[in-house]
């Protein structure tokens, strides 16, 4: 799979903190092969997603990857609390975050994958010991401004 990247080789950033660009002309790019694991990292850098739990929860998530580490906030669309996430990603894309309410106090946790275009992540929420399982879909999603 390539991957298009700004051409700029910045001071002190590595070429996975260049952002993604759509290559069109006349801007000038080059495309350079990653591994599933750099890009997964790559594409998780501040990534907003939003969509449901289960039939009616509409809920909107932040994520970052920092080596197999995923973290986050997540927040009820009608609760409007904020909630922290915390988690495992590994190089195919399979997560398995812990959802937090106070930081330190496990309220739930999501089991899932990345699609291969890394836009949409999908698979089964539940409590802690593992009731109430219920499937989720969250879709990439604009950045909403202050």
């Amino acid at each position: 799979m390539k991957y298009y990247i700004f051409p700029q080789k910045l001071t002190g950033i590595s070429d996975l903190d260049l952002q993604f660009a759509q290559c069109t002309p006349p801007l000038l790019c080059y495309t350079r092969n990653l591994s599933p694991a750099q890009a997964l990292g790559a594409r998780l850098r501040g990534s907003n997603f939003a969509g449901t739990v289960g039939a009616n929860s509409r809920i909107t998530l932040t994520l970052t990857r920092e080596g197999a580490g995923v973290s986050g906030t997540e927040q009820y669309v009608r609760v409007g609390k904020t909630l922290w996430l915390q988690g495992t990603a590994d190089s195919l894309g399979n997560l398995a975050i812990e959802e937090r309410y106070p930081k330190d106090f496990v309220t739930g946790i999501f089991k899932g994958a990345l699609s291969q275009d890394y836009r949409m992540i999908s698979g089964f929420f539940s409590k802690p010991d593992g009731s109430r399982l219920q499937p989720f879909e969250f879709r990439e999603a604009e950045a909403t401004k202050p």
